[in-house]
């Protein structure tokens, strides 16, 4: 007895190679696109883990601020843009944005220090867009004193130029941002930026801190995707009731 043997033609081999080959990529543009994702949401979680610690850490430095009701010395804390902007120090370019206070918040590990407050100030550097926190102490790193740690003896003007202060300590808290910003306000909501001329004005009610972030996904050379930036924002409020 002879047995019927059924063989692929040519032309059904091609058909089904062409069928295997339409479906493996269908797969691996599945297994790309998936890949694009997972790498856009880390990029996304960076960036909210980054802005959670920027943000707290201002409002450390913001809750432990010093501030005095004694007229005749006054400590000048400064809430503005207006001051300092476009600072070089080194090669890069700095915006101290909105902060530059005198706190008990985090120090530096320095054992020359005299006392445990701080000056600090926060800056947009404009160069690489990074926020620093910019930290001077009673004593420089040397030991000796601080020629601008005079705040509690002097009634206004007390900060010293950024180009030429004695900075303890500086550390990059976050890469990768477009813009950094501190809005004070009085008890009543209304904007206010300290002139140094009005005790009112040292010790704002409540503070905006704002940031606009950018993952590594919308960085590309000298223009970035703003459409891939976050904003993120935090209210801080100081006012206690008696140092207004």
């Amino acid at each position: 007895m002879k047995t019927k043997h059924n063989y692929m033609t040519m032309i059904e081999l091609v058909i089904a190679m062409s069928v295997f080959i339409l479906l493996m990529s269908f797969l691996i543009q599945f297994l790309v696109d998936a890949h694009k994702v997972s790498d856009r949401q880390r990029s996304r979680n960076l960036q909210y883990e980054d802005q959670r610690m920027l943000l707290d850490l201002v409002s450390q430095d913001l809750n432990g601020i010093v501030a005095s009701n004694d007229e005749n010395r006054f400590i000048d804390n400064w809430f503005r843009d207006a001051d300092f902007s476009g600072v070089t120090i080194g090669s890069d370019s700095f915006d101290f944005k909105g902060i530059w206070i005198s706190s008990s918040g985090i120090g530096t590990d320095s054992s020359n220090d005299t006392s445990k407050v701080i000056e600090v100030a926060y800056a947009l550097n404009t160069t690489n867009s990074t926020i620093v926190r910019f930290v001077t102490t009673s004593n420089n790193v040397s030991g000796n004193p601080n020629s601008s740690w005079d705040f509690m003896n002097s009634k206004w003007q007390v900060w010293g130029d950024p180009t030429t202060e004695t900075w303890e300590d500086s550390s990059v808290i976050m890469e990768n941002v477009l813009d950094f910003k501190i809005d004070a306000y009085d008890t009543d909501g209304n904007p206010i930026n300290s002139a140094g001329t009005d005790s009112e004005y040292l010790y704002p009610a409540i503070i905006k801190i704002s940031a606009q972030t950018i993952g590594a996904s919308g960085l590309s050379g000298s223009v970035n995707d703003s459409s891939k930036a976050r904003n993120f924002s935090k209210i801080v409020y100081l006012y206690r009731g008696g140092l207004q």
